[in-house]
């Protein structure tokens, strides 16, 4: 086997294993469409149990999000046709905080996330990764 095929076949094995993990611990997705609980502003702090950041199919609002550890987290894709796919910094790993990697969002769909570690956490959309947000986690 010459050193390209090795690297096409590892190449294919690691898309295996990432699409596996996706579909074996992904989150549940709603299949309702929501409304944008968030502030117009591009921060926002929340004591409630749960918040919402939604996603217009090119950016996020808030931009910054912060909450208590251990409130769920709303997120809403309401753009029409743009898929999204949340993920913690830093693109392509998704490795700062994997309590953030809700994964596929479609278009009109929403899912919910619990955060529970204490910290200042990025996020992004893997599919355009120059799309980014912020969520800051206290005690």
């Amino acid at each position: 086997m010459n050193k390209t095929m090795k690297l096409v076949v590892a190449l294919v094995v690691v898309i295996i294993v990432v699409v596996s993990g996706v579909l074996l611990f992904g989150k549940k997705k709603t299949n309702a469409p929501s409304t944008n609980n968030s502030s117009t502003s591009n921060s926002s702090q929340t004591n409630g149990s749960t918040s919402t950041i939604t996603y217009d199919g090119s950016q996020f609002e808030p931009q910054t999000l912060t909450i208590k550890a251990g409130s769920k987290v709303k997120i809403v894709n309401q753009s029409s046709d743009s898929p999204l796919n949340f993920d913690s910094d830093p693109h392509p790993t998704h490795t700062d905080e994997p309590e953030l990697n809700a994964g596929s969002i479609d278009p009109g769909v929403s899912t919910q996330i619990t955060v529970t570690k204490v910290g200042n956490w990025g996020y992004h959309n893997h599919l355009h990764p120059e799309q980014t947000g912020r969520i800051v986690v206290t005690n």
